[in-house]
């Protein structure tokens, strides 16, 4: 009995001390700057969201968000839109980049390694890019006439070099590739990084274009179609993609190379916040679809897709909607960002089994191909904090 009396008194400590604690960082929360503004906005409160909820599907357009009136939402709008066509490729920057891959296409019989050819991947290929970004380029083995898919991958590239089929690796291509860019005028070689996961050539064209120049890295291809899928479903998509990049770029958290995330990453979270925000809901597109052998966005299930969402929100509306949802609502270290799921889920379920880190309590992201891989893996401890500082 005493020993039953001591542990009943202690559990009730422990309850008493969780409530108190639960109080404190209420009040740190309620205090902070960015909660008086969501709160000024009428954001943070269930009957706003049902109000928003209702207003649209009443009216058929997004209703005005919080009692302050569209004004502020207004000027912000305003303010976005001006910054977006800032950033926006001009049409130089789309020319230049233009004969660039035609530069390189015509240099591939130079190689002296038969059929290959030139694909652009990332922000260039996918819709979100910006003004002064530099692209991203893959050269493929092409695929033999009366096969169907995709280029050669990887990893069947090196079962066939190991049976001596004539496939040369992918630092022997880009030594190669090296070599015939050295005689060219307008291109100069700036960095060799032969020796990574995937290898690159650090290349400029007309001393104003930076290239990353790969070597079968088909991965990121199929990666660049289910974005490019999605910055086409709605222009408001693309449009947050953009904001939420240059204020990754500016609040300085993006760039792996800095133990950062990537700009992938942050486009992976803002589909993801599209895809569950109770306001915007926009559907999750079977990424099946975009793998080698897939129809692509000529999938009726992508058609379907497309045709069934309607965007009402402005792009204020969405980029204050994707800094309370992370900062409020995502369960930071127990929920996965999934696009490949479209929905909310716990780390711990079943369709994570594969994912690297999941114990951990850090930021979750799953990459939509590789299901194993937690895009987590590049961000450092203290950039992490500074992340959620940042948002």
């Amino acid at each position: 009995l005493p020993m039953s009396d001591g542990r009943e008194e202690g559990e009730d400590d422990a309850r008493q001390k969780r409530r108190v604690a639960k109080h404190r960082r209420q009040r740190i929360h309620q205090s902070s700057p960015r909660f008086e503004l969501f709160r000024a906005l009428d954001l943070s409160s269930t009957a706003a969201s049902s109000r928003r909820r209702r207003g649209r599907a009443d009216k058929g357009q997004w209703s005005p968000w919080g009692a302050v009136g569209s004004g502020p939402l207004q000027l912000l709008n305003a303010a976005l839109s001006a910054r977006l066509e800032e950033a926006e490729p001009t049409q130089e920057n789309k020319e230049c980049i233009d004969a660039c891959i035609g530069e390189l296409k015509a240099a591939l019989p130079d190689l002296g390694l038969g059929s290959w050819e030139i694909a652009m991947f990332g922000s260039a290929a996918n819709g979100f890019s910006v003004r002064g970004s530099d692209i991203d380029v893959t050269c493929l083995r092409r695929a033999p006439q009366g096969t169907e898919g995709e280029p050669e991958s990887p990893s069947e590239a090196a079962e066939k070099r190991e049976e001596g089929d004539g496939h040369e690796a992918p630092e022997v291509v880009l030594r190669r590739w090296q070599g015939v860019l050295a005689k060219h005028a307008r291109f100069s070689v700036t960095e060799e990084v032969l020796f990574a996961k995937v290898p690159i050539l650090k290349i400029q064209f007309d001393k104003r274009l930076d290239i990353d120049l790969s070597c079968q890295n088909s991965q990121a291809l199929q990666n660049t179609r289910l974005l490019k899928a999605y910055a086409d479903m709605h222009p408001r998509v693309r449009e947050l993609g953009i904001a939420v990049k240059i204020w990754a770029k500016g609040a300085e958290v993006c760039g792996a190379s800095r133990r950062h995330l990537s700009s992938y990453t942050f486009a992976l979270l803002t589909i993801y916040f599209l895809q569950v925000g109770n306001d915007v809901q926009m559907p999750y597109l079977p990424t099946a679809c975009f793998k080698p052998g897939g129809q692509g966005e000529a999938d009726q299930r992508v058609k379907t897709a497309r045709a069934n969402f309607r965007c009402v929100a402005s792009t204020a509306e969405l980029v204050v909607g994707f800094y309370f949802f992370y900062n409020f609502c995502f369960a930071w270290g127990q929920e996965v960002a999934s696009i490949r799921l479209g929905s909310r889920h716990h780390v711990q379920e079943p369709a994570f089994k594969s994912l690297r880190g999941r114990w951990a309590r850090r930021l979750h992201v799953e990459d939509p191909y590789l299901l194993d891989r937690n895009l987590h893996c590049v961000l450092g401890e203290d950039e992490e904090v500074g992340l959620r500082m940042a948002f």
